[in-house]
């Protein structure tokens, strides 16, 4: 009974305690963390959103990149982090694709954590080099049925949405495909541009100076409408191509942050989303921003873990 008794007084001085937390909030600053390493696009993103947050809330927001995983590391210090809004996460694409890559992890991403605000989508674009004969996705389709065995398709890695995207194109339009994986975009890229590989499904924002420097030619991107950085670029199901996947990037909490906090951040980050440097920063990196609330978001959130099962399921790319 005793034990009892001090269990219910332990748990009672936590609620209280972020009660007042909450009411207070924020008395002290703040951390993000971004599960990547610096000078990614998420970083970037990562203290673009931070400073602004810093301006909104009157208190420091300070990024601390904990790289690992692909992007679990440090998930899963921000799943365990006291719930006081202190602590925060940057994360998104890679999430969704780990809910399903992975056999097991020590965190569950929707049960663990509460989405506070989306900040953007991006998609992937299929990209080939200038030397391939081909200027549209249908005339790729055609050049790779007429060359059957002969295609290989870059990728950022096992499992990465580069790969995930073109084994989702192999398998709805019936193209045979070797898969190259690389150490990252660049490399890959780099294989790319020499004609080592003939197409690649890669992120907007890598790809696109590429593209515009006249390096590459873009085909399609894999989004539901076009974007503004590519704006001559169709999207694949606009020329028939019934593909869509797309990263995002979002901004998270420890479940059970109290739903004031929740609120308040909410309520700055869209409006941080509609300022016009923001937008244009947005642009520049070929994410489209997107106005949602807390439950939309998380809801957004469970709807791409339930969209990149396909993907993952037809790679056959699974970590124990």
């Amino acid at each position: 009974m005793k034990i009892l008794f001090k269990l219910s007084v332990l748990f009672l001085s936590l609620a209280n305690a972020l009660s007042i937390n909450a009411q207070e909030w924020p008395s002290r600053p703040i951390k993000m963390v971004v599960p990547f390493a610096p000078a990614g696009s998420t970083d970037i993103l990562g203290r673009m959103v931070a400073q602004k947050l810093s301006d909104a809330l009157g208190q420091s927001v300070i990024v601390e990149n904990r790289p690992g995983a692909a992007g679990n590391l440090g998930t899963d210090i921000v799943s365990k982090s006291l719930p006081d809004g202190y602590t925060i996460l940057l994360a998104g694409g890679s999430n969704a694709v780990n809910a399903n890559l992975y056999k097991s992890l020590p965190f569950d991403f929707t049960r663990d954590l509460s989405g506070i605000a989306l900040i953007g989508i991006s998609p992937n674009v299929m990209v080939v080099p200038q030397s391939l004969a081909v200027s549209s996705a249908g005339e790729f389709i055609d050049y790779a049925k007429k060359n059957k065995g002969t295609i290989n398709y870059a990728s950022s890695g096992n499992g990465a949405t580069t790969h995930l995207s073109a084994e989702l194109f192999k398998s709805v339009m019936g193209v045979e495909m070797t898969h190259v994986p690389f150490n990252g975009s660049n490399p890959a890229l780099l294989a790319l541009l020499s004609g080592q590989v003939h197409v690649m499904f890669d992120s907007v924002i890598s790809a696109t100076p590429l593209i515009k420097a006249g390096k590459l030619k873009a085909l399609g991107v894999t989004s539901p409408n076009r974007i503004a950085s590519l704006p001559d670029t169709p999207t694949l199901k606009e020329v028939g191509v019934n593909v869509e996947a797309i990263s995002f990037f979002g901004i998270y909490a420890p479940s059970k942050t109290p739903p004031s906090i929740i609120a308040r951040y909410s309520s700055e980050l869209r409006k941080i989303m509609k300022l016009s440097d923001v937008s244009l920063k947005l642009s520049e990196l070929g994410v489209q921003p997107i106005d949602l609330t807390p439950i939309e978001f998380q809801s957004f959130t469970s709807k791409q873990i339930e969209g990149w099962a396909l993907p993952v399921r037809l790679s056959g790319a699974r970590i124990d």
